[in-house]
């Protein structure tokens, strides 16, 4: 998974590059927790990182093979494109 220029693309393993219908996704075990989870937080005040804890959360509370720590990396905006 890719995110660039605002939107997402999934590199699968016979590297067929997709675009998800949603502007999120999600890979793993845990993903159907963290897609419901993302799914009933679109369009709400909440920041990206906060959905995406949040969908981790859920993912480690449903999914005995997903845990914490978790790291969320957010690179800063080039100043260029705004």
């Amino acid at each position: 998974m890719v995110g660039y220029n605002g939107a997402i693309y999934v590199i699968e393993g016979d590297f067929n590059v997709g675009v998800p219908r949603d502007n999120y996704y999600a890979i793993g075990g845990g993903s159907p927790f963290a897609f419901g989870s993302l799914h009933s937080t679109r369009g709400s005040s909440l920041t990206p990182v906060q959905r995406v804890t949040m969908a981790l959360e859920a993912a480690a509370a449903y999914k005995a093979g997903v845990r914490g720590p978790f790291t969320i990396l957010q690179l800063p905006e080039d100043e260029t494109t705004q």
